[in-house]
């Protein structure tokens, strides 16, 4: 991943004055930090949080959000191979059950 997004971690803050405004901070605690998005509207708390957990993921390990479903679904597959290879592993069972995720296509 190109490290050229502002380091993180990244917080939102409610707007002083602007109702249903918020906006996500990025930067280490203490230091000047960047606004890097602005979320308003019914769903901006949300989406605010949402934006911000993916910088910070991103910052934590260097991989995007996408980055890191893909090696997910291969890490998954591999469970789903030794699942097969040994059937009576329960282990395999629950670990294919939590790690199962939908689908989609990756936005391009």
């Amino acid at each position: 991943m190109n490290t050229t997004h502002t380091k993180g971690p990244w917080r939102v803050a409610k707007h002083d004055t602007l109702k249903d405004v918020y906006h996500v901070d990025a930067g280490p605690q203490g230091y000047e930090r960047t606004t890097v998005a602005i979320a308003s509207g019914k769903e901006a708390e949300p989406n605010a949080f949402l934006i911000a957990e993916a910088g910070t993921v991103a910052h934590e390990t260097g991989k995007t959000p996408r980055q890191l479903a893909d090696e997910n679904r291969a890490l998954l597959d591999a469970v789903k191979l030794a699942a097969v290879m040994h059937p009576h592993n329960v282990t395999f069972r629950q670990a294919i059950a939590k790690a199962e995720i939908p689908v989609y296509e990756p936005v391009k």
